[in-house]
């Protein structure tokens, strides 16, 4: 018997002697008597075993077109959506089993009982079964789907930072840094996995100097992305690097390295615990299946497959349509995912209902089961968003130019129309330069901005000048003073120590001026830097709903402070050089301090 026979006897021999006596009935005709099992499967296998191809033609030509359009369909689709074939045919497919039973199942009229029937929220789906994969497949073109079919059709307002990431990202790396000293470990890891508020997010852009997504869309934020990022890729260690592009390129190759630079932890933050705190959030109790890895420390599959595309777009730098890449890993048949196959459907996204290929999946009536990746779904649940977000992560490094438009709402959930992710908004992205060479398609060294500046501090005012092109001073600047025109700052003890939250981070304040604008300031600054070291650090208690502050002792300034006439209307003096503060007032009496120049600590 020759061996593709034997495989289909083998495939066949699990179906029952109905099935069988189905399968006959509709591929071969009436059977003669009442045959048994083994006999029904010996001559399907003689008779579906075709050695030529004009013989096959001639067999599938006279099947019905149903059966036709079905094998097509999930032969080189992988699932059939049964609504629209009922609606183009204008018949039901399905009906339920029996009057006690509410399970579905194909109806014997239709001819395709022996299909294989999937239930998707309220929609029904349909798949190959493998009996008939074996016997198509010799005979049916294979599917390569081409990359040059995703090219895009046009490319909209570009997002590009490759020529500025690698002066902004050592120093964004720095206040990333400073802003972790101040947490504990469980605050840190929350801020990973849930993200930073606007406040922190505008302090980490002011240190930087990044440059955020085009605000118009609903994107993700670039800095926020970035840090999630780093924190997970450094173990919550991030460290200012000697050169912001060979840093990056480190970070790539880390990224898709075979194996997790920390396989003594469990999980690794470098591998799919970074998927799931940052780029697969749109699930709900996805940190449960972290842990059910049996490679908790290899590269995910999902990375595999995206380094592969994107070596290939790579070689020639064309614009690519980023829906069009999802439909190109979904047709080649890549398992496009971080966890195995066998964790999938036990993911959960909530929706009410979702649009999708024209067709809406709902909730059935008085049920609350969420949405999972499974069968026709898988595209728009996991492999698009998932693909959507290393392009963000990869365009907000520089890696990546991309192209944005309004996400679609398609889901609906407590009453709004909202996108399935954050990351929906992405429409087309092309390899940059920094790029090719991160990725080791290019020995070229993307040339980075020669650092030509001039800084001067005033030898009278508190005024500081900086002509030329240093983005770390003036990013510097930015943080300590207020700007008065393109290249010029003046500093106060209010703004020098605005933002800080210990007196350590005023000394660093301090070293910095010396190192990046003058290293021997004229008395004015030092007296200035004295004052805010002086004004820093006043320590408060509580008290039956007041805050007690102690005044300086610097008499100028509490002078300053006790003649302001808003004081009056937000705190009470008391004996021993005591203010007492109602505890409706704090707001506002820490801004009165601020604008003194007075630090408060909490």
């Amino acid at each position: 018997m020759p061996e593709s026979k034997r495989e289909l006897v083998d495939i066949l021999q699990p179906l029952s002697v109905d099935e069988l006596r189905a399968v006959y009935h509709t591929f071969i005709g009436a059977f003669q008597g009442t045959p048994k099992k083994s006999v029904l499967i010996s001559e399907i296998a003689r008779r579906l075993s075709f050695n030529t191809e004009t013989a096959f033609q001639a067999w599938f030509d006279k099947l019905p077109s149903l059966m036709q359009q079905l094998i097509r369909i999930t032969f080189y689709e992988g699932y059939a959506p049964i609504a629209p074939i009922e609606k183009n045919l204008g018949i039901n497919l399905i009906q339920r089993e029996n009057s006690w039973n509410n399970r579905k199942v194909f109806t014997k009229k239709s001819g395709i009982s022996f299909f294989p029937l999937y239930k998707c929220q309220d929609q029904y789906c349909t798949a190959l079964p493998l009996f008939l994969r074996l016997i198509v497949q010799p005979w049916f073109p294979p599917l390569t789907p081409s990359l040059d079919t995703c090219l895009a059709d046009e490319a909209g307002a570009v997002w590009d930072n490759s020529k500025s990431v690698a002066d902004s990202f050592p120093l964004f790396c720095e206040a990333l840094r400073e802003l972790i000293d101040t947490l504990p470990d469980n605050e840190q890891h929350k801020l990973a996995s849930r993200g930073f508020k606007k406040k922190t997010l505008k302090s980490l852009y002011q240190s930087s100097g990044l440059v955020p997504f085009p605000p118009e869309i609903a994107a993700p934020d670039n800095v926020e992305l970035l840090a999630r990022f780093l924190l997970l890729m450094s173990n919550f260690k991030p460290l200012r690097p000697k050169d912001g592009q060979d840093s990056i390129r480190s970070l790539i190759s880390a990224f898709f390295s075979d194996h997790s630079q920390y396989p003594e932890l469990n999980p690794p933050p470098d591998r799919c615990l970074l998927e799931c705190a940052m780029l697969l959030d749109h699930f709900s109790s996805i940190y449960t299946f972290i842990y059910s890895s049996n490679a908790a420390d290899k590269l995910p599959q999902s990375r595999v497959v995206f380094r592969d595309i994107l070596l290939r777009l790579g070689k020639d730098q064309r614009r690519f349509d980023a829906d069009k890449l999802a439909d190109f890993i979904r047709l080649s048949g890549k398992e496009f995912s971080v966890f195995s196959p066998y964790y999938e459907p036990y993911l959960r996204f909530n929706a009410e209902s979702i649009c999708f290929d024209k067709l809406t999946y709902s909730r059935e009536e008085y049920s609350n089961i969420p949405f999972t990746p499974e069968y026709m779904l898988k595209l728009p649940l996991l492999i698009r968003p998932l693909l959507k977000a290393y392009c963000y992560l990869f365009a907000a490094l520089g890696i990546l130019e991309i192209t944005q438009r309004d996400p679609p709402l398609v889901r609906s959930w407590n009453g709004k129309q909202t996108a399935i992710s954050p990351y929906d908004a992405l429409a087309t992205i092309r390899v940059t330069d920094f790029g090719r060479w991160c990725l080791d398609l290019s020995s070229v060294r993307p040339a980075r901005t020669v650092q030509k500046y001039e800084a001067i501090a005033d030898k009278e005012l508190f005024l500081v000048t900086v002509r030329g092109s240093s983005l770390e001073r003036k990013v510097y600047l930015d943080r300590i003073g207020v700007k008065l025109g393109k290249e010029r700052w003046r500093i106060s003890p209010a703004s020098f120590i605005a933002g800080c939250s210990n007196k350590s981070q005023i000394e660093d304040r301090i070293q910095r001026f010396k190192a990046l604008i003058d290293p021997k300031p004229a008395p004015h600054w030092t007296r200035l830097f004295e004052k805010a070291l002086s004004r820093a650090g006043l320590f408060d208690t509580s008290c039956e709903g007041f805050l007690i502050y102690q005044l300086p002792g610097d008499t100028e300034l509490t002078e300053e402070l006790l003649r302001d006439p808003s004081l009056k209307t937000i705190a009470f003096r008391a004996e021993g050089r005591l203010l007492l503060v109602p505890k409706e007032k704090e707001r506002h009496f820490f801004a009165l301090l601020a604008e003194y120049g007075i630090a408060h600590f909490s």
